[in-house]
């Protein structure tokens, strides 16, 4: 299981999902300090890739370090979304015009619904925050998005370095 104490954690929150803010807030709560809080668009999810000054600014983060001295936490309230923001902070922008184009920084990747992270957060700080999102999407969106997250970490450890 992977412990949220003792990394460096960056969000990408989503306005029409968990904001960035909003999981930032909740973190701090616990007791996490994250290093870099986000929120993404549509308009920039629809295109394709996260915002690009938030690219650059992940990359400047991360550059140079080894990734598992960080988490990644996304609020994408769909699957789509989802991919797009992980694959970006994985394998590198799927758009090809940002920072992270053909950069592998394979960060560790996770959504804020998924057991692993929720897991870590006082059970009644999470219903009253992230979970009011979590319980307004449906359980098989829900799922698809943890499915979808869960994917792309297992292909991203599964590649040659």
């Amino acid at each position: 299981m992977v412990k949220l104490k003792g990394k460096k954690i960056i969000i990408i929150g989503d306005r029409d999902g968990v904001h960035g803010e909003e999981i930032e807030s909740t973190l701090k709560q616990m007791g996490y300090n994250p290093i870099f809080s986000c929120t993404e668009c549509f308009v920039c999810t629809a295109a394709g890739t996260v915002d690009l000054p938030n690219q650059r600014r992940i990359k400047e983060i991360a550059q140079d370090k080894d990734p598992s001295e960080f988490i990644v936490l996304l609020g994408a309230c769909d699957s789509e979304g989802a991919s797009i923001h992980a694959r970006t902070v994985t394998s590198g922008d799927p758009s090809y015009i940002g920072a992270l184009t053909g950069i592998k920084s394979r960060l560790p990747v996770y959504h804020v619904f998924e057991h692993e992270i929720k897991d870590q957060i006082d059970k009644d700080i999470y219903r009253n925050t992230i979970g009011i999102i979590e319980d307004s999407l449906g359980k098989d969106d829900v799922e698809s998005i943890i499915k979808t997250i869960r994917d792309i970490r297992m292909k991203e450890s599964q590649l040659d370095e």
